[in-house]
């Protein structure tokens, strides 16, 4: 009920060298603030240890509706299964408008769309073209 691993004593634990954090990156398209796609990337060749449970999206000049989204596919690394319709992870999507310096705005007319044929993990998020500063939350899990 016991077992052994040799590890070479070497190298630094400081810094960068005493840490290894996983993490998602996301590749945005935009034009001067107002965000039309954005990819993200799951980490890669790390047995599940990541799971993308939400994204907050802020775009300083918001125009173009819908703006999509394309998560990664998968029950390790991913937010979710979406290999067919029946395994969308429907997000819960909410939003301000984040006009100037006072209070913020609400944007009433909000919303969610999925292709329900093919490239099950495209979220499309709508009425996010407020002709202002934003802020986006998607909550996936």
């Amino acid at each position: 009920d016991t077992f052994t691993i040799p590890v070479t004593d070497s190298g630094g634990t400081a810094g960068d060298s005493g840490a290894y954090v996983p993490a998602f990156s996301a590749s945005v398209t935009d034009s001067s603030g107002d965000v039309t796609a954005m990819t993200i990337t799951a980490p890669g060749a790390l047995s599940g240890s990541c799971q993308l449970h939400g994204l907050l999206i802020y775009a300083s000049n918001q125009e173009s509706s819908p703006m999509q989204v394309t998560l990664p596919a998968g029950t390790q690394e991913g937010a979710g299964t979406f290999g067919s319709k029946t395994g969308i992870n429907v997000a819960q999507v909410s939003g301000i408008s984040a006009t100037g310096t006072g209070n913020s705005g609400n944007l009433t007319t909000l919303n969610q769309q999925w292709n329900l044929g093919s490239n099950y993990n495209i979220l499309k998020i709508t009425g996010v073209d407020n002709f202002s500063p934003i802020i986006v939350k998607a909550q996936l899990f």
